[in-house]
């Protein structure tokens, strides 16, 4: 009867409801209660109650039962051609696949799922769960699965990254902020000028770190002459100005007389790298060479110069040394840990921080170490030289006996 039917859809929303505040089990019985009522020919509930009887079964930790479960919702209604079916309940499947650490079946279903509903341009579903997209939507960024779709979907969901992943460039941020090298701001993906007034505000901002930097702080560095009710006019007039040229965006949150970027809509570069140098230096302590190198190559696609390069303020220089030393002294320990297993990329290592500073006199002798290793005596040769031209013309001193040694062995 009708009456039936809306109360297995009733049965459903409770189970949907109950896996959004974490009862799994509660979610499992309803939905397992929602299948008992008669559909009358409805394929909708059935399947979906099945699939989230899959899911609650794989977020208990029963991954093959919750598998199973979920691969039977769309195998019994396999005779009806339905993208919103496929974007569904596919999206299960590969997000358990994942969960299983089956990354081959785990691409597959992810293809589908999303396939499917870009065909059709479904933006959402009646499966929805937020964690599971947040992490099938990174995963098709990765792997180049319809990409202009999954940001598009990220965007109208307002997703944000995996808890696991939160300073991932690629993922399409209403606001990209750079400041290695160059000051450029990607707004809604597209660049904008950055040549006014109130663009130094955030320049300070993030000098302070971009969280919680008292307006204090800001207005000593913005107007350093100005008597206290004329900077805090000047402060806010500038604020204002700021959070027009960004739009609707709620970007900038001022709360007790802080000023903070929000992390869940922009990304800025200095985080992401600066998120790095914890995991790089667990690898180091584990000895974990591959995982070195991997993050090593992470530290130096993020650093493509120094911090606001061009700006001569003395908040600036306080910024950029500090993560310049950072940047130095963890890709040191992360070549040297890697040399003996992999002296090729600890090379590169050492070439790209000798392109940040010529006068690092441990990645000379880490490029001395790793070319006598390969029996590249002449290139080894050819560094020490190198470094001993560079230190003559600039300071007239000479290499280290550490150095120097290195060649006389």
């Amino acid at each position: 009867s009708q009456t039936d039917v809306f109360y297995g859809y009733l049965l459903f929303f409770r189970a949907r409801t109950d896996i959004l505040v974490g009862d799994y089990i509660s979610a499992y019985n309803n939905a397992k209660a929602s299948l008992e009522v008669r559909y009358a020919g409805f394929l909708f509930p059935e399947a979906f109650g099945k699939a989230v009887m899959g899911l609650s079964l794989a977020l208990q930790g029963d991954l093959d039962a919750g598998l199973k479960q979920v691969i039977a919702a769309r195998e019994s209604t396999a005779f009806f051609d339905s993208p919103l079916f496929d974007f569904s309940i596919y999206a299960y499947v590969a997000w358990i696949y994942l969960l299983k650490g089956d990354e081959q079946h785990a691409n597959e279903y992810l293809t589908k799922s999303f396939s499917s509903a870009a065909n059709v341009q479904i933006y959402s579903n009646p499966l929805w769960y937020g964690p599971l997209m947040q992490d099938l939507s990174l995963r098709a960024l990765e792997k180049n699965v319809e990409p202009t779709f999954t940001r598009e979907l990220i965007r109208r969901n307002q997703l944000v990254p995996p808890d696991s992943h939160p300073f991932v460039e690629d993922w399409p941020w209403p606001l990209k902020i750079y400041t290695l090298g160059r000051f450029s701001i990607l707004l809604n993906e597209q660049s904008i000028d950055t040549e006014s007034r109130p663009f130094d505000l955030l320049k300070i901002l993030l000098a302070y770190g971009g969280r919680d930097v008292h307006e204090e702080k800001i207005m000593d560095a913005l107007w350093p002459d100005a008597e206290g009710d004329q900077a805090q006019a000047s402060f806010k007039t500038t604020l204002h100005r700021l959070r027009k040229v960004l739009g609707d965006l709620d970007v900038l949150a001022l709360k007790n007389h802080q000023l903070s970027l929000n992390e869940d809509c922009v990304w800025v570069d200095t985080w992401a790298m600066s998120r790095l140098f914890e995991p790089a230096q667990q690898s180091i302590n584990t000895k974990d060479t591959a995982k070195s190198a991997e993050l090593a190559d992470k530290l130096m696609q993020h650093y493509h110069g120094h911090f606001l390069a061009s700006d001569p303020a003395s908040w600036a220089i306080h910024q950029r040394e500090g993560l310049r030393l950072r940047f130095i002294r963890h890709i040191i320990a992360l070549a040297q840990s890697i040399e003996y297993e992999d002296s090729q990329t600890a090379i590169q290592c050492y070439q790209r921080l000798l392109e940040t500073d010529s006068l690092i006199e441990e990645a000379y002798q880490g490029l001395i170490r790793c070319y006598q290793a390969q029996g590249r005596q002449a290139e080894a040769l050819a560094s020490y030289e190198k470094y001993v031209t560079i230190l003559a013309s600039t300071s007239g001193s000479s290499p280290s006996s550490a150095t120097t040694d290195l060649i006389q062995s």
